[in-house]
């Protein structure tokens, strides 16, 4: 579903839109992609003429792609249905909600970072934070092999623990993954739950809470910020 247009829009050249498409880093890719990375990678194309067009293009291909994404939260159309992974509980436990999410996203940034490092692939990883007897501890992260979204719901949560937050990585190369997604926004506001996201880049961790943590729009970065992993 595309935005209605008050003006006419002419699209950029054709190897433009070309480049963009087939760069996975830029989010305009799959079904996964997230606003966030259209309109922040927007930015740094100030190269290519006809900018404000280019800015104008990526919009429109990530807001299609987010409304994909929404219409269907289990499947992405670039990779058909999606498996459902088995959650497993790490073994450590904490005594805050906190704790155990700096925990797992300090372990999902490990696994993404060494992906990247190793085999040069930018892939999300992510799952639950989950609590039990009034500990918390998370599920070891886990990834869709994706490089712009994470599906919290196609991960089971561990028999006998509740899911009490969702956690992933972004593991854009620079700063334009920093913070959350729009799609991430809407994910902790339908759930009504807690959403944590740490930055390969910068090792950031920040969390979203609904109701509280206040979003800062396209050209902003949302998300408290609670902790870095070095």
């Amino acid at each position: 579903m595309e935005p209605a247009l008050s003006t006419p829009f002419r699209p950029p050249p054709v190897c433009v839109m070309g480049w963009l498409s087939g760069n996975p880093r830029l989010g305009f890719r799959a079904a996964g992609s997230t606003v966030h990375q259209g309109l922040n990678a927007g930015k740094y194309l100030i190269g290519i003429g006809d900018t404000a067009s280019v800015v104008r293009y990526a919009w429109l291909e990530s807001l299609k792609a987010q409304q994909q994404s929404l219409d269907s939260p289990g499947a992405s159309p670039a990779t058909g249905s999606l498996p459902t992974i088995q959650g497993v509980a790490a073994s450590g436990t904490y005594g805050s909600k906190k704790a155990a999410a700096l925990a797992a996203e300090t372990a999902a940034i490990g696994d993404t970072r060494s992906d990247i490092k190793n085999s040069g692939k930018h892939n999300e990883y992510g799952g639950w934070v989950l609590s039990k007897d009034g500990k918390y501890t998370y599920t070891l992260p886990v990834t869709f092999g994706q490089d712009g979204h994470f599906y919290p719901s196609n991960v089971t949560v561990p028999s006998g623990y509740g899911a009490v937050a969702s956690f992933h990585t972004h593991p854009d190369s620079g700063s334009w993954g920093e913070g959350f997604s729009e799609g991430d926004v809407n994910w902790a506001n339908q759930n009504r739950m807690n959403i944590y996201v740490g930055m390969s880049y910068s090792g950031n961790v920040r969390v979203y809470v609904p109701g509280v943590t206040k979003y800062n729009g396209f050209n902003g970065v949302t998300g408290d910020l609670i902790g870095n992993v070095p």
